[in-house]
């Protein structure tokens, strides 16, 4: 399991934890905390939209709530739309598959820091032209 926040810039922090690991919501308010911290060093920052799946920990009321400590809101999430995640079509399409929880941090913290900014900004204005597809075909997903 992962959690990678990027902007249009930047990827500010990312988190790795082993595979089939349960995420209890305490600890996903823990990992927004943290990322409160990461964010209030940036400049120019107007708001915060989270843009994640429908993980329970993602949707728990006291998770939601916690939003708008950031200045921001969170994005609805179209059911069965895992491909207009930008982890999915952006961040790690060009990732291997790795035999350890060691060597997925080590190897994606590497990747990640070797991407222009243009990557990033790339990867967020994808986002809007899926989700313009969303909106024209009145679907709640896309279909690949």
């Amino acid at each position: 399991m992962s959690q990678v926040l990027i902007t249009s810039n930047i990827k500010i922090s990312s988190y790795f934890r082993e595979i089939k690991t349960f995420i209890q919501i305490c600890r996903y308010w823990a990992r927004l905390e943290k990322l409160k911290e990461a964010i209030a060093g940036l400049l120019n920052w107007n708001k915060v939209i989270f843009y994640h799946d429908n993980a329970r920990p993602h949707v728990a009321q006291n998770v939601q709530e916690k939003s708008p400590e950031f200045g921001g809101e969170s994005l609805s999430y179209p059911s069965y739309s895992l491909d207009i995640a930008p982890s999915d079509y952006c961040l790690f399409r060009a990732l291997q598959r790795f035999d350890n929880i060691d060597s997925i941090g080590n190897n994606t913290e590497k990747y990640f820091n070797e991407k222009p900014k243009k990557f990033y900004n790339d990867g967020i204005m994808a986002l809007l032209k899926r989700w313009e597809e969303v909106v024209e075909r009145e679907d709640n997903y896309i279909l690949p």
